[in-house]
């Protein structure tokens, strides 16, 4: 009965930590792509990271302020 509440808390816990994991290399290695292609910080900054990291950037969120 232990282990029916267990075995799911440490899957949970597993995933979270992939997920970081996962999210954070993703995010070191789009930045170097684009440095590497010439990209400015700027632009990195503006629309790769927020891409990458599954956040909208925010000339997304203005634009749907004004819809």
């Amino acid at each position: 009965m232990v282990f029916e509440v267990i075995v799911p808390i440490l899957v949970l816990i597993g995933g979270l930590v992939l997920w970081v994991f996962s999210s954070d290399t993703a995010v070191e290695h789009s930045v170097s792509i684009a440095s590497a292609l010439g990209a400015s910080p700027l632009i990195i900054g503006i629309v790769l990271v927020p891409t990458s990291t599954g956040r909208k950037p925010p000339q997304a969120l203005s634009g749907e302020a004004l819809v």
